[in-house]
């Protein structure tokens, strides 16, 4: 923690990356997560898994998690709506980071052998 109060922390910006980092980890991001409609499918899909093909309802299953999991200071409240507005503006953006572009592959002729030049083909006339 000092570190990032040091000299060398104010200069590489530390501090703002453990902000980031703590509101990321923070308990509004982490319920506003849980709730979000990938999340709600996943679970969805593993409860149907281990409960032997019973099927749960959507709307079900983010009643009990608002009402019987997650605090309610976690998802209501200023701070709440703040980290719903972030996850849902990062649900559009993919994880994965873009490609590089597609370099076509060229091939490259194998030096001889045996120290020999190949033979040009010879045209058919």
């Amino acid at each position: 923690m000092l570190g990032l109060l040091a000299k060398e922390g104010w200069q590489k910006a530390n501090i703002g990356e453990y902000h980031t980092q703590k509101q990321a980890l923070s308990r509004f991001s982490i319920a506003a997560l849980i709730l979000s409609e990938p999340v709600i499918d996943v679970v969805r899909r593993e409860l149907r898994r281990i409960s032997k093909g019973i099927r749960v309802e959507e709307t079900e299953l983010q009643k009990v998690l608002r009402e019987e999991v997650l605090k309610r200071e976690a998802i209501e409240g200023e701070k709440a709506d703040a980290a719903r507005r972030l996850v849902s503006r990062s649900a559009g953006r993919s994880i994965t980071k873009s490609k590089a572009p597609e370099v076509p592959e060229v091939a490259i002729a194998a030096p001889p052998v045996s120290g020999v030049p190949p033979k040009e083909p010879t045209p058919i006339s």
